[in-house]
Parts: structure tokens; C-alpha cells; sequence
């Protein structure tokens, strides 16, 4: 039975994709444009091709989105920080018109 795989290297370039075919430990590298990316691998998927990856790939994006909710939990934590702080100052705000609500100043902008 014929093996056909093929496998994108996304690191290649900004603007250009490798993808290499191996069909019977017979490898092929072809470079095409990024944006014609996944056309591509859909054809080379309809011809029968298995996806492989490659483990840094892999590893790339397990470390990203860790990353990610890393950085989201922290913002997250400041951002409690800084409701707490707001909510303090709302007290603070609503105690001090309560004690000085009878001592408003009316006249400050009367003329005589």
C-alpha cells in the first residue's frame, strides 16, 4: 500500500509556506504563497494525503495558548485590583455626600 503524507512547515516565511509530500519515502518540498495555505493542504487531503505535523508546531501552539491564559488570569487579577479600588471610592463618594448633604453650598454662584 502506498504511504502519502504531507506536512506544513508555517515557519517557513512570512509570505511563503513549505509543505514537503513524502509518497513512499519519496520527499518533496514545494513553497507557496501563506494565503493559499489551506487550498492547498485541502487539495493535497482530497488526492488522499494524511496531515502530519511537525512536534514544534504542535508544541508552538500548546505553548501559546498557556501563554495566553497566563497573561489573561494576570489582566484578569488587575483587573479585580482595580474594581476593588473603584468600589472603595464609590463608599468613600456616597459616605461623604451622606455627611455633607446638609451642608450644601446654594449661594457659591449668586451674584449680589
Amino acid at each position: 500500500m502506498m504511504s502519502k503524507e504531507f506536512c506544513v512547515d508555517y515557519a517557513s516565511s512570512d509570505t511563503r509556506c513549505s509543505i514537503r509530500t513524502n509518497v513512499n519515502n519519496n520527499i518533496a518540498n514545494i513553497k507557496i504563497p501563506s494565503c493559499e495555505i489551506d487550498t492547498y493542504a485541502q487539495m493535497l487531503k482530497n488526492l488522499g494525503y494524511k496531515e502530519v505535523y511537525l512536534k514544534s508546531y504542535l508544541n508552538y501552539n500548546v505553548e501559546k495558548y498557556e501563554r495566553m491564559i497566563f497573561e489573561a488570569k494576570e489582566e484578569i487579577s488587575r483587573l479585580q485590583k482595580v474594581l476593588a479600588t473603584y468600589q472603595e471610592e464609590l463608599e468613600k463618594a456616597k459616605n461623604n455626600k451622606k455627611e455633607n448633604s446638609k451642608n450644601i453650598c446654594n449661594w457659591l454662584w449668586e451674584t449680589s
